[in-house]
Order: structure tokens, then sequence, then C-alpha cells
């Protein structure tokens, strides 16, 4: 869901011993300002700490306009720096008549001729935004508006950089990744994570039996420190919780899963390894592969599946079905049930209904077992079904959002030819209208009504007992 437009600080402290602040944001609007806010000076002694700031929007790039600075007017003691990327170390952003060299990076001080802005240029459409002051002195800071701009080499919302779009891992063969950003969601940011993600990828794989889980993950440059958090069992993206295995070790090389380690969890003074996982057979999991720092050349992760642990094969259906049918009641409603003979990861079924058996509308949507073994009975109720045909598709939606159409069948319902009283009030509960019509007039008659403007109430009871009823205005 986007975020409202909000206010951001910057921070004065690392997560965990590391430089990075708080966790990433992914907007397209808020304002962002130091940490003294709009009406205050910044601290001094901040040490370099930062925070990053991404889209929220496919093919676009973060824009940072500032609307106001007012540093200490010396760039090798209080200065910004604006990282065109995800993390720490991304190339600085040169802004002409604002920026000044300093060490090699484009620093921001002293009261630069606003407004000027920096927009992001990187896959990832992140900017990184970095603050360094020292112990004499300080000002009023800065204040900044954030916005979004098409580009086209911003971030797509079909990329395994978030948990929605998680690859699924099927077999136990190595994989190999390559990470261009953080992607469009905020998601992990619990537990170990400092700070959330920078380069990362998302894999799925439920259990078909149980056993021992274990990984490496080979950085194909040996100095690059990769870091993971593994969530579940049987979470959704949406509410992953906090890690059951996770590292963001300072470390390079090789990290991940293995035997004869105590840890669960650790931060950067890790050693890039924490223990194994016992899994059950049907239990589904996510895994966050993340890259710290630029630049990114891929790894491959090698799975280790022991004690008779082995994948779910991802060609299976995640819902067996045997039947699906549906029956009309003299009573004006249509009933439906079905039988499962399995689920697996099965967040919910939906009904879809339509009147021509092309164009579908939500019609309801019924709870899963998450993973049965066993025959499981749905019963829904449509309580005002069309007149005539109406076609209703049956899909199953898993708990990473993946929607699979079961079924669709046809019921026929033929409504009531008797007259039923048609009612009017006004808001008051005043009746000032009552008639017997056949149902099919309804409409003909509340378009046809002599009242004055303002909103009604209609009442149409059947003959057997059925009520139907509802507002309408008169212009």
């Amino acid at each position: 869901m986007p975020l409202k437009a909000q206010t951001y600080t910057h921070p004065t402290a690392g997560i965990d011993g590391t430089y990075v602040g708080d966790c990433m944001v992914n907007t397209c609007s808020g304002t962002y300002y130091d940490n003294g806010g709009a009406g205050s000076n910044y601290s001094n002694n901040i040490s370099s700490y930062y925070r990053v700031f991404c889209p929220e929007t496919p093919g676009t790039c973060m824009t940072a306009t500032f609307t106001s600075f007012d540093v200490q007017n010396d760039c090798s003691k209080d200065y910004l720096t604006i990282g065109n990327g995800a993390t720490q170390n991304s190339t600085t952003i040169a802004i002409p008549g604002v920026t000044t060299v300093v060490a090699g990076q484009n620093r921001i001080c002293g009261t630069p001729t606003v407004p000027f802005s920096a927009t992001a240029t990187s896959a990832s459409g992140c900017l990184v935004m970095r603050f360094t002051s020292n112990a004499t002195s300080n000002a009023p800071g800065w204040a900044a508006t954030l916005s979004c701009s098409t580009c086209a080499i911003g971030p797509v919302d079909t990329d395994p950089n978030d948990c929605i779009n998680a690859i699924e891992v099927c077999t136990d063969l190595p994989v190999t990744g390559v990470e261009s950003g953080p992607g469009l969601v905020s998601e992990s940011c619990l537990g170990c994570t400092a700070g959330g993600e920078n380069y990362s990828t998302w894999y799925y794989f439920c259990f078909e039996t149980s056993g021992t889980f274990a990984f490496t993950i080979d950085p194909v440059t040996n100095t690059d420190d990769y870091d993971f958090a593994l969530y579940g069992p049987d979470v959704s993206c949406g509410g992953l919780g906090t890690p059951v295995r996770c590292s963001y070790a300072a470390t390079t090389g090789n990290t991940g899963l293995k035997f004869s380690v105590a840890d669960v969890s650790e931060t950067v003074i890790g050693n890039g390894w924490v223990d194994t996982l016992h899994v059950d057979a049907g239990e589904c999991y996510y895994l966050m592969i993340n890259h710290w720092t630029p630049p990114v050349t891929g790894y491959t992760v090698d799975w280790e599946l022991t004690d008779g642990a082995t994948f779910v094969d991802c060609d299976l259906l995640p819902v067996t079905i045997t039947s699906f049918t549906g029956e009309a009641y003299d009573n004006n409603t249509i009933a439906m049930q079905w039988e499962t003979a399995t689920e697996l990861n099965n967040d919910y079924f939906e009904i879809k209904r339509s009147s021509d058996g092309v164009t579908f509308e939500p019609l309801m949507q019924v709870d899963g077992q998450i993973r049965s073994t066993t025959k499981t009975t749905y019963f829904a109720v449509d309580t005002h079904p069309f007149d005539g045909t109406n076609f209703y598709a049956l899909s199953q939606v898993d708990i990473n959002g993946k929607s699979t159409h079961l079924e669709t069948i046809a019921v026929d319902m033929q409504y009531s030819s008797g007259m039923g009283v048609m009612q009017v009030y006004n808001l008051s509960g005043q009746l000032l209208i009552e008639e017997n019509i056949y149902r099919n007039q309804i409409a003909l008659m509340l378009e046809s009504l002599q009242l004055q403007t303002g909103v009604y109430v209609y009442r149409y009871v059947q003959p057997n007992g059925i009520l139907e009823s509802g507002k309408f205005n008169i212009d």
C-alpha cells in the first residue's frame, strides 16, 4: 500500500553497530529534514549515518528537492552527500553549483542557492542520504521534498526484489542470482536485518518431506558481503514477522546455514553462519538474500537437504479440487459447494461472477486451510444472483499472492414471477408509496417516481418472504 506523505528526519545513530540509521523507506512523497526537524538545528557529532529512500511506483526514480539548506560552511566538517543507489557506498551525485568535491565525494555544505534537486539514475531508483557533523558548531540544516519521476531504468514490479515476486525453488539444484536493488516494498527490517534491504532477491519454497535444511551462499566475487533472512513457516509477504534464521555479519565470502553452529541470528559482529533448521512436511518459507554494497556480481546458492527433507515440486497444484457445484433455490439464492482433496499453502478461495461468461467481477472470498491432506468441503451463497444464467469462476490464492483458476460453473436462476409489495420511505421513516409490482419492474418504478430531490429508501417483499431493500437518489 502506498505511503501517505510523511515527515522523515535524519538519524543520529546506527542500527546494530552499522552506519545505516533507519529502515529503508519506499515512498513517492513526503518531507525530509535534518534530525532537528523543521524548527531546530541539527546535532553535533553525527558520524556519517545514512538512510535510504526508494520509489514505491514501478518505472520511477526518487527525486529530492531541497527548499532550504544551511550547514556549517566547511565541507570537511559538516556536510551531506547524496548517493545514487541503495546503500552507503553508492556513488555520490554531483550537483553543479552546489556540491564540492572533497576526498573523492560530492559534498553539500554551507548555504547553496535553493531550490536544488538530486534524482537517482540507478536501476534501484533509490537515493541514499548520508550526513556528517563535527563537535564544534551546527546550523538550521535542511528541508527537502521527496517525489518520484518516470525513468527508463527504474525498478519494475515483477522483479524478485520484493517478496510478492519471490522465485519458487522446486529442486535442490543450485540457483544463481544477481540483484538490481531493494524493490518497491520495504519488507525486511526486523530481527538482525539492519536497515532492511540493499540489493536483494527473494526465494520461496515448501517442503514435501520432513528433515534438516541448510544452504550456502557462495559469492562470485569472494570479497563480497552477502547477508540473508529466512522467514516462516507459513507466513505471508504482508506478515513475515521476525526471521527464524538471520545473518547480517560484516564478513565476506561464503555465508548461510550449517551444522555445528549454535546461534540462529547474528548482527554485524557475527561470523556469517547460523544453525541449520528442522523442517516439517508441508511447511513453506521465504528466503531474502541481500548484498550490502555495490558493485554487484552475483552468487550461487547451494541447498543442503538432509535427514529426508525434500522440496515440493512446483508443478504440483496448490489445491486438488474434486467437485464444484451450484444450485438455485426458491428463495432466489444460489448455493455453491466445492470439495478439495489436498491443499498446500492455500490462503483463500475467490469466487467471481458473470452474466455472460466473459466479464467477471469479484463476488466473495472464503478462507482456505493453508495445508490439508484430507477432504474439505466449502459452501458459499449468492444472495442476489442475476435473473438468468449466472457464471461462477472459482480460484485459489496462495499465501504469496499467486492466483490459480480452478473451475467455472453456470447456474440458471429464474426469479419468482409473482408480484411483491414495493414500499418507498423518506429518511424519516415515513411511508410515501406502496404498490404491488413484479420484481423486474423495480428499476422502472424508481426511475419514474415524482418526488422531491433527496435520498429515499425502498423495500420490496416477495411472496416467498425474501426482502430486497436499498437507498436511491432523486436529483
